[in-house]
């Protein structure tokens, strides 16, 4: 607020001279009564002896008074505002001006009184609190807040300038719109998926707890989430929980690949059968016509009655040389045999 200094020194001027003027008035009364004819009188007694003292002038109290007086004025007049704070000036509890400069500043003495209020940025640890899911499972949600004044005014009309008390509905709406957003997740969406999910639902709290902090003067800068975890009590029948689901999700999962793998092995035997019959089929099928084609050899070579004798003769060859295998040097054969008549010579 502004001041009118030259007014109040000129209103300590004006007292200056006024004691002056005093001062000279009583000195001029000293002097005439001086000057006046001394009366007969009787002798005078001896005077007493007395002690000196220093006669003080009106101006010699007056001046010391009003330089106090001005002191105490601009002590009360003066404020300075930081670097990192606003500077609220009210009169009579009503707020008259918002400083947000920083330095010297001047304000109406007596009649106006000045708060300050930061104006960084700050952060508010919020206590961890229990939000209910879509399954109706009970986390617990550890977050906090980033948060900066935006408008003083307004900040100072709502909450009257208390920072405990604006962490404190600050931590309401959180609760709030932290308990909406996790009331729409199932437990294990929450816990299983990866991170970027988690920051997403931190996301939208933040607007919604922004829009709700309008009315107070306030900027949510960040609200983040430091850990999403089972209440204490439960936890271990949770964690057992857990574990039993993924053995049976695990059993289901191996059950479905030995199926599946049954089924693949089941296939491959079907077509290496298939394969194997057509080759034998095949395989037959040419001894088959390997058979007939040595049979239609045979016969054309031994058609003749001389050649079937030659043929008979090779074959008892073959069963001779087949009979006397292993060291067998005995043979015993029919002496009317077409060998035996040529081994003994008598052919």
């Amino acid at each position: 607020m502004a001041f009118d200094w030259n007014d109040l020194f000129g209103q300590i001027e004006k007292a200056r001279e006024a004691a002056q003027h005093a001062d000279a008035i009583h000195a001029e009364s000293t002097v005439v009564d001086d000057e006046q004819p001394a009366q007969q009188t009787p002798p005078p007694e001896p005077p007493k002896e007395k002690k000196p003292h220093k006669k003080i002038s009106k101006a010699g109290i007056i001046l010391p008074v009003l330089a106090v007086a001005a002191l105490v004025v601009l002590g009360s007049s003066l404020y300075t505002i930081e670097e990192n704070e606003f500077g609220c000036v009210t009169r009579f509890s009503e707020i008259i001006d918002i400083v947000e400069q920083p330095g010297l500043h001047f304000k109406t003495p007596f009649l106006d009184e000045v708060r300050t209020i930061p104006s960084y940025q700050m952060l508010y640890d919020i206590p961890p609190s229990e939000v209910i899911t879509a399954d109706k499972k009970t986390l617990v949600i550890d977050n906090f807040a980033v948060w900066q004044i935006a408008d003083p005014a307004k900040y100072m009309r709502t909450v009257n300038g208390s920072q405990t008390q604006m962490e404190s509905r600050i931590s309401a709406s959180v609760y709030s719109a932290t308990k909406n957003e996790f009331g729409r997740l199932m437990r294990d969406e929450i816990i299983n998926t990866d991170s970027s999910s988690v920051e997403q639902v931190a996301i939208r709290v933040t607007d919604t707890v922004n829009k709700m902090m309008q009315d107070y003067g306030i900027t949510i800068r960040a609200i983040e989430i430091k850990r999403t975890d089972l209440p204490t009590e439960n936890a271990e029948s949770v964690y057992s929980r857990m574990i039993s689901d993924r053995e049976k999700i695990a059993a289901s999962y191996l059950a479905d690949g030995n199926l599946e793998a049954a089924k693949i092995r089941n296939n491959a035997d079907k077509e290496a059968a298939t394969i194997r019959a057509e080759a034998k089929a095949q395989a037959d099928v040419l001894n088959g016509e390997a058979e007939a084609e040595y049979m239609r050899i045979l016969a054309n070579a031994y058609s003749g009655a001389d050649k079937a004798e030659f043929y008979v003769f090779l074959r008892e060859i073959d069963a001779m040389k087949a009979s006397m295998q292993d060291g067998n040097r005995t043979l015993i054969l029919d002496e009317t045999s077409e060998i035996a008549r040529i081994l003994l010579g008598t052919n």
